[in-house]
């Protein structure tokens, strides 16, 4: 995935959010990592769903999708919650990674919005200790 809009500034890719998909998010900050921009990935029903995407210094990707219980609900069927998950992000901003519930990525709740990251090189446990949301 490629940025639609380049910006290695957090209050710019921040603002795009707002004004391209009506989102007020405060984005992660994740230690050695870059912000490199946003994106969107086209989900089933021609869902669009915002990723911001980071590069670290070891040039490991991160994107971290901003999904909303909205954009959940649309999705329905296609992504789900289960139970544990959806307790554990009752509280905000906890971290929440388990391989076997949440698949290789790392999830918290900030508001109505919930991040989900993954890199395809980093495992769960990496990413928890950098991310700080």
């Amino acid at each position: 995935m490629t940025p639609e809009r380049t910006t290695t500034q957090p209050l710019e890719a921040e603002a795009y959010l707002d004004s391209t998909w009506g989102r007020q998010v405060r984005l992660p900050s994740i230690e050695n990592a870059q912000l490199q921009g946003v994106g969107r990935l086209r989900a089933p029903g021609n869902t669009e769903i915002p990723v911001v995407l980071y590069a670290d210094d070891q040039e490991a990707r991160i994107a971290a999708f901003v999904y909303s219980y909205a954009l959940l609900d649309r999705l329905d069927g296609t992504v789900t919650l289960d139970t544990q998950v959806r307790s554990q992000l009752a509280q905000r901003n906890q971290l929440v990674a388990d391989g076997k519930a949440t698949g290789p990525g790392l999830l918290w709740r900030d508001r109505a919005n919930i991040f989900v990251v993954v890199s395809p090189s980093l495992p769960p446990d990496t990413l928890r200790a950098r991310v700080q949301p």
